[in-house]
């Protein structure tokens, strides 16, 4: 069977200005959690401090109670619901830390991911595994706003032609940086409050 992609140019018509979580884009669909299924927004992070996890792989997902997710598919879902059918039964799931009545922190272990958790830190994006790299850019369906973009920051020979027009420079520039997606800023991917913001 053959795959064919449309012209990138129609599919990136601006490049991102502004820092976005690397960490929701990138390890946020390996945990297996469907998207448009959780009824709150959410933010995630990486960065965290906590002894007991000491040399984990960890993701903190911050689930924001008073704020509802808009883009839910089912309307009748409550929070209590969905930690309580999808998130404790995860296979990567630790713990649920409650800050206060509007806010969830839950912790999930990478595991088995090492080797594709370190080139994250790295931004090495394009380098992790075909398998990862498939989960992560099938999270996000077709159509969908961040498809393009996650594709081309996983598969970035795809649309060096594109991003070289947009940067206004040459492609072989870009082949070699190597990569269309810039670092993690680890400060802005720790919990706000962490005492990891200090280290």
């Amino acid at each position: 069977m053959m795959i064919t992609f449309s012209k990138t140019k129609k599919e990136i018509p601006c490049l991102y200005n502004r820092y976005f979580q690397k960490s929701k884009i990138f390890l946020y669909p390996l945990l297996g959690l469907r998207q448009g299924y959780n009824p709150v927004n959410l933010e995630t992070y990486f960065n965290v401090w906590d002894p007991q996890l000491e040399g984990k792989n960890i993701l903190v997902v911050h689930y924001r109670l008073n704020e509802k997710n808009e883009q839910c598919k089912d309307k009748n879902m409550t929070f209590e619901k969905y930690f309580l059918n999808v998130i404790e039964s995860n296979r990567l799931f630790i713990k649920a830390e409650v800050k206060d009545k509007d806010n969830v922190q839950c912790f999930f272990e990478l595991t088995g991911l090492d080797e594709d958790v370190r080139l994250f830190k790295e931004g090495r994006y394009s380098q992790m595994s075909i398998a990862t790299k498939s989960i992560i850019e099938g999270f996000y369906p077709n159509g969908h706003a961040n498809r393009p973009y996650v594709e081309s920051f996983v598969y970035p020979e795809r649309y060096r032609s594109s991003y070289a027009d947009l940067l206004d420079v040459k492609e072989s520039l870009l082949m070699e940086v190597g990569e269309l997606c810039d670092k993690p800023n680890f400060l802005k991917e720790t919990p706000p409050g962490s005492k990891a913001e200090l280290n």
